[in-house]
């Protein structure tokens, strides 16, 4: 999965124990995100079928500072915790697709699993493999005591993959002044 003109970064601190650096499954490569992605992300994240369910972004910023910040935030993860948010490649055309993956959410003190892919690759079941991968991360390798998912009350398909994963709808809930629906899926 590495590839010579854009080397992996070399991370100060190792996953945790059970999270891989990065893996493949079901014809997509899962790896930590390099600055390098940004461009194929934006075209993601700036998708007119994207767009509604992301938070709104500073209209100051643009698209790219927004996806670099992102990109950031999502490594100060991995950094901080020993896991992250995935970029999601699609093996058989190299195409980075969205990402995929966990991340401690401290307004909630608990896991969060959070996904983005490309309307290309959505219905057709990859959010919902991807995330059983995660949800089993997080309550079988991770031992946590459950695992969560919030989003926009009308995002139907995000539900419905919470849905597929095994988590169920707990309440409303508030996620940086926005109103959101809170899943939650605990350890058996």
């Amino acid at each position: 999965m590495s590839d010579s003109s854009n080397p992996p970064k070399v991370f100060a601190k190792p996953p945790a124990p059970g999270v891989p650096a990065e893996f493949s499954l079901g014809g997509f490569d899962l790896r930590r995100f390099r600055a390098s992605d940004a461009a194929a992300l934006v075209e993601t994240r700036s998708h007119p079928e994207i767009v509604p369910w992301l938070p709104p972004i500073d209209p100051s910023l643009s698209a790219e500072q927004v996806t670099l910040d992102m990109i950031e935030r999502f490594e100060a993860a991995w950094e901080k915790d020993g896991y992250g948010p995935y970029a999601v490649v699609h093996r058989q055309s190299g195409r980075l697709i969205g990402h995929h993956g966990i991340r401690y959410l401290e307004e909630f003190e608990a896991t969060e699993i959070l996904y983005t892919l490309h309307p290309d690759f959505q219905g057709q079941g990859v959010a919902t493999m991807l995330g059983r991968r995660f949800v089993s991360m997080v309550l079988n390798d991770l031992a946590q005591p459950c695992v969560m998912a919030i989003t926009l009350e009308i995002n139907k398909p995000s539900r419905r993959v919470m849905e597929k994963l095994g988590l169920r709808f707990l309440r409303m809930a508030q996620f940086r002044d926005m109103p959101v629906v809170y899943y939650q899926k605990d350890r058996a």
